[in-house]
């Protein structure tokens, strides 16, 4: 009778004490700073200077005097913790039952770990499990609005540019070619650049839009090795270009125009001039405001891959000026400056309506 009361408690103690090693979440604090505090006083400056007029004098804009250098392209990132007994499996994801299209499955010794790169302005779902394999509760958390920033190691000046635009998130990046540092050591990709491009972003298109990208330069990374196509456009950077030679700046938007591409990865050496003007045309054809183009444009000016450096004033004939692309397109058709550009696209460019309307549909986010 002892030995059977005995195996009863014994049970019984197995049993709560596997109860009480489920692991307990600790909470995140809501709305989740997904982005530097920099990028974040930026973002709201910006608005409140353009807010009034869409088009503000591009001789002196504020965002490059309220704000350091050096700060916008180096996110913060989601610190998850918890207690309980490992080792552990957390798993985040954008949706309830854990099959978004931002799932992260992570496997850990540690009581906490940070995470990067999430959309933004999206509620997300994790949990963990221990030792035992018994799952936590489920956590729920929301991020920030704004500006969706990528830690990319050695890709830089890296962002997302829709959600905030109007634009659905994850399916163009803008961004420098890889930039590693062979002279102080670095070799190749890091490993946390090829989680990031292949595993975060999910990249099937790299559209490169350097003139010289071919054959690869010695820091080069052939992407096709992260599972990505790559595509050599070799755009212009000098604005007369867009307006004169149009120098392959139909190529890029094209590869747009068939959703098997996507995601796509843009960007020429630094992400500024050729990939500034590229991403205009794009967030033209598509509604993106004024305001949210110039802001857009303007944010690389604190990219710590640059001094600092005011975008939209630079009188360089070499490099994209966006004071003198608004003006020209000024003589453009059209009611607004998106019209101008979308008679421009077509006209210039030789983009058929088909292919505007293929670019728009996927695109433009519906759903908000």
């Amino acid at each position: 009778m002892r030995s059977s009361r005995a195996l009863v408690a014994g049970m019984f103690a197995a049993r709560w004490w596997m109860v009480a090693a489920v692991p307990v979440l600790k909470d995140i604090p809501s709305p989740v700073v997904t982005e530097t505090e920099q990028s974040r006083t930026y973002f709201s400056v910006a608005k409140a200077a353009y807010g009034q007029v869409e088009y503000a004098a591009c001789s002196g804009t504020v965002v490059s005097k309220e704000l350091p250098a050096n700060s916008n392209d180096v996110p913060s990132g989601v610190v998850f913790a918890w207690t309980g007994r490992g080792p552990f499996v957390l798993e985040v994801s954008n949706a309830c039952d854990f099959s978004g299209e931002d799932t992260r499955v992570e496997r850990t010794d540690e009581q906490q770990l940070t995470l990067f790169n999430f959309f933004a302005d999206t509620t997300y779902y994790w949990r963990v499990s221990d030792v035992m394999g018994s799952w936590s509760r489920v956590g729920i958390f929301k991020t920030a609005p704004g500006i969706r920033q990528i830690r990319g190691g050695q890709l830089r000046n890296v962002r997302d540019i829709g959600g905030w635009t109007g634009l659905r998130q994850g399916m163009v990046y803008r961004g420098s070619a890889w930039r590693y540092d062979a002279k102080n050591g670095e070799v190749g990709p890091s490993a946390e650049t090829m989680r990031v491009y292949r595993d975060i972003l999910h990249i099937r298109t790299d559209i490169d839009l350097r003139e010289d990208a071919l054959p690869l330069k010695t820091n080069d990374v052939d992407v096709t090795l992260f599972g990505a196509r790559r595509v050599v456009c070799g755009v212009s950077a000098t604005t007369n270009d867009l307006f004169g030679a149009q120098r392959n700046f139909v190529k890029p938007l094209r590869l747009l125009a068939d959703s098997k591409n996507y995601p796509v990865y843009i960007h020429c050496s630094g992400g500024a001039d050729r990939t500034g003007a590229v991403i205009f045309l794009i967030e033209a054809i598509c509604g993106v405001s004024d305001i949210d183009k110039e802001i857009d444009f303007e944010s690389t000016t604190h990219a710590s891959i640059f001094d600092i450096r005011k975008r939209c004033n630079r009188t360089d004939e070499k490099t994209f000026q966006y004071g003198t692309v608004y003006d020209t397109f000024q003589k453009y058709p059209g009611r607004t400056l998106n019209e101008k550009v979308a008679y421009y696209a077509r006209t210039a460019l030789g983009l058929t309506d088909a292919e505007i309307g293929a670019i728009r549909l996927i695109l433009i986010n519906t759903t908000k």
